[in-house]
């Protein structure tokens, strides 16, 4: 079994849920930062993680940055981001794993971009998962 690709299945994630889409706009999640990004846009970085059972369950750790054209445009996607995360991740059977946890691990901060001054917070959240085997789970 492979570590299912938590980065990609949070962005996909994010990507699918329509009230942050309500919010930033379609196509602004990413574990990139474009160039001259369309904001607000949301930003999923892997930070770490601890396997909690071997070649099973992994519990990993992972930054979402949202940025804005203003202080209440960044601070509406990081919400909307993680309301997403703890109401509709967790159980989730995506494509690589199954969710068996999501919650947000470390409060909201202010951190506006260092390069440009960007309306910016970050915060990290922590999903539980485990490889995708196949089977119908819940039947």
């Amino acid at each position: 079994m492979t570590v299912p690709n938590v980065e990609r299945l949070l962005v996909q994630h994010l990507l699918g849920d329509s009230e942050l889409t309500a919010v930033i706009g379609e196509n602004r999640v990413s574990t990139e930062l474009p160039a001259n990004a369309a904001l607000p846009r949301v930003r999923v970085s892997l930070i770490g993680g601890t396997v909690l059972v071997r070649t099973w369950l992994y519990n990993v750790r992972l930054g979402i940055e949202a940025w804005g054209a203003t202080k209440d445009d960044a601070w509406d996607a990081i919400a909307a981001a993680i309301a997403s995360v703890e109401e509709g991740l967790e159980g989730a059977l995506v494509e690589d794993g199954v969710v068996t946890a999501a919650d947000q691990a470390t409060g909201i901060v202010w951190s506006p971009d260092p390069e440009t001054g960007t309306a910016r917070y970050l915060t990290t959240v922590s999903l539980t998962v485990h490889p995708n085997t196949g089977a119908n789970y819940g039947s």
